[in-house]
């Protein structure tokens, strides 16, 4: 992370110094997947809805069952719920307050991916069809707009006609699965 000198605020919003924060752990290799992708600029989010919403955030973690934060594939669609579907006082989600500041210490793909997850939508998708280990062509029950999406895992799950409460999300000219419920209706 350029930019950021060792005494400055951390830009992920925690309030302390970035030395006693995140320093050591912005040496990583950029995230080159969709998934590593999603999962900096959630966690980045959640960091912040956190320390700058914490009373939401609590509000929002206790209409949540207990046992949603409890298994990894659960507790990954919790964490989108709270990071993309947090409402404001003024009824939109949070994410679109999300600072500048913390914006630019995003790389420009996490930058793409914020802005694609703040166009899209938690909705009910029937399933229309599986392409094993290539993807779902999925319709959103309440708009009619239809994807294809490319998620090689969720086809060795998801049954034709079923319907998966999920985010679809594109990034570039791919479509994608962003948060699944882990139990198709």
């Amino acid at each position: 992370m350029t930019g950021v000198g060792r005494n400055d605020p951390c830009p992920c919003g925690s309030g302390k110094k970035y030395k006693r924060c995140c320093l050591g752990k912005d040496d990583v290799a950029p995230a080159t997947t969709i998934g590593e992708v999603d999962g900096a600029v959630t966690t980045a989010l959640i960091r912040w809805l956190a320390s700058a919403h914490h009373e939401e955030t609590e509000q929002v973690h206790s209409l949540l069952p207990p046992d949603l934060w409890e298994s990894e594939e659960a507790g990954t669609l919790a964490a989108h719920l709270l990071a993309w579907e947090t409402p404001s006082a003024g009824g939109e989600p949070l994410c679109v307050r999300f600072p500048e500041r913390l914006r630019r210490s995003l790389d420009p793909r996490e930058q793409d991916w914020l802005g694609e997850q703040q166009r899209s939508w938690f909705s009910l998708w029937d399933v229309l069809e599986v392409r094993r280990d290539e993807g779902l062509f999925l319709r959103d029950l309440f708009t009619g707009e239809e994807r294809f999406v490319r998620e090689r895992l969720a086809t060795h799950y998801a049954v034709e006609r079923s319907i998966m409460l999920a985010r679809v999300v594109r990034l570039g000219d791919v479509w994608t699965l962003a948060a699944t419920h882990p139990r198709q209706l």
